[in-house]
């Protein structure tokens, strides 16, 4: 899944806190370059797009050049007469206008790829007869057939016919046809020349689905015919097979190339592909300028596992992309809160990072610590049983344990052992008076307490 691995050496860990100064939509798992990914409704721009009451770039540009003027005037935390919660929030809110920025600038970027992109290739489209909205076909469920008459509507539509509870078709209005009767008019929409029917009885041979006996060389025939007039699943589907070479002569350059023409329909599961081929020189040359292009139009389609790969490239620099821990930590939180565990490493790792770096090699002020939700991400990371997030934990907690929170005494000088913060596990108190000032002091913006 990871194609740049976001594994960081304890050490790394140790850095960052030693500079602290204090319906025919049967979708088979068939590809075998990425993992099944969790699909989100299709969008038409990037998440980042910024609002249009937003700054412009130049205005952002201007207030952040304005605030680092300011923010230099003032005395380093050590002498800091106002105390550190001062300086600490003027630095958060240029932080804040600076990931705005990035946030911006990476929004115009995947609006450039998507447009460059859409202007090279024509998509496949449907209208549904009853919105008689345009559909851009790029998946198995795209639209949904009927087995009766063949045609379709969009899944809107669709899902709206559903709640009724009909029992005809929308169309033609004839009755749904029981289940044993549908692999045979399947194989009548297909040998009509439906492309949609053809991929559905390839998947069904390829899987033993839908009434189908596994038969993969049955399964290579049918998508052969739908992938004839560019059905992008089952051109998808049929990549696979030449990569893998088990019932067809193994050619992964045929593969890469049946690859991009479904990822250039759009097709999800072939954009993931294509990019990790381009990555590895799987099929081709390395072309890792390719790679980005293709994640990017998978994140445009609300795909997570390309988000998680994206944050990746921010993070490690990967793909030709420049660092940015703001762009990164924008990837890899969208991938983590959608449940891609591989995300839950490196997000830890880039909040700890970006926190350094807001606040000038300080982790732990008050209102202003990512230790909390750090430790969260690699807690679920080490349940999700991602062992090198095993080391990252022990060294932020053996770093967080040493002293209390707020007086800062050694955790020696105590006869009893440091108390931990019940909710959220990730601060550590001599007493409960400690805790209360702790608290007052921030913690409360810092503490976690969801559980995801």
């Amino acid at each position: 899944r990871c194609v740049c691995p976001l594994l960081a050496p304890a050490s790394a860990i140790f850095s960052l806190l030693n500079n602290n100064s204090s319906k025919h939509h049967a979708v088979y798992p068939l590809l075998p370059l990425q993992p099944p990914n969790q699909r989100l409704e299709p969008v038409t721009q990037a998440s980042t797009m910024p609002s249009s009451k937003s700054p412009s770039l130049e205005e952002l540009k201007a207030d952040i050049y304005a605030k680092k003027e300011f923010v230099s005037t003032l005395p380093s935390f050590e002498i800091c007469t106002d105390g550190e919660a001062f300086l600490a929030g003027h630095l958060r809110i240029l932080g804040q206008k600076e990931e705005e920025y990035e946030l911006m600038l990476e929004s115009q970027r995947v609006a450039s790829v998507v447009k460059s992109h859409e202007e090279l290739h024509s998509p496949i489209t449907e209208e549904c007869p009853i919105c008689l909205e345009t559909i851009q076909i790029t998946e198995v469920d795209s639209m949904a057939y009927y087995l009766c008459c063949g045609n379709g509507t969009c899944m809107t539509c669709h899902d709206q016919f559903m709640k009724r509870r009909v029992n005809s078709c929308p169309l033609c209005r004839a009755d749904f046809p029981p289940k044993k009767k549908m692999k045979n008019l399947t194989m009548k929409q297909a040998k009509a020349g439906r492309s949609w029917a053809q991929d559905d009885i390839g998947r069904g041979y390829l899987t033993g689905s839908r009434g189908f006996p596994v038969d993969k060389r049955e399964a290579l025939k049918w998508f052969q015919l739908a992938a004839e007039q560019r059905h992008p699943s089952a051109l998808a589907q049929l990549a696979t097979l030449h990569f893998e070479g088990e019932i067809v002569e193994q050619s992964k350059g045929k593969a890469r190339a049946l690859m991009k023409e479904a990822a250039d329909l759009g097709n999800i599961q072939g954009q993931l592909n294509i990019a990790g081929m381009c990555f590895h020189g799987e099929g081709g040359a390395v072309d890792k300028s390719k790679a980005v292009h293709y994640y990017t139009l998978a994140y445009n389609q609300g795909d997570l596992d390309a988000a998680y790969t994206m944050g990746s490239f921010f993070h490690n620099g990967g793909g030709g992309l420049s660092n940015s821990v703001y762009r990164a930590k924008h990837y890899l939180e969208e991938a983590a809160e959608g449940g891609i565990e591989p995300a839950y490493g490196g997000l830890a790792l880039v909040l700890l990072e970006l926190c350094r770096q807001q606040y000038r090699g300080r982790t732990y002020i008050p209102g202003h610590s990512s230790v909390p939700h750090a430790l969260f991400w690699a807690r679920k990371s080490v349940a999700n049983g991602e062992l090198h997030a095993v080391k990252m934990v022990e060294s932020i907690e053996s770093q967080v344990q040493a002293k209390c929170n707020n007086c800062k005494r050694d955790a020696e000088c105590f006869v009893e052992k440091l108390k931990q913060c019940k909710k959220c596990k990730a601060a550590w108190y001599c007493g409960r008076e400690c805790q209360l000032q702790h608290w007052k002091k921030g913690h409360r913006i810092d503490c976690i307490t969801k559980q995801k």
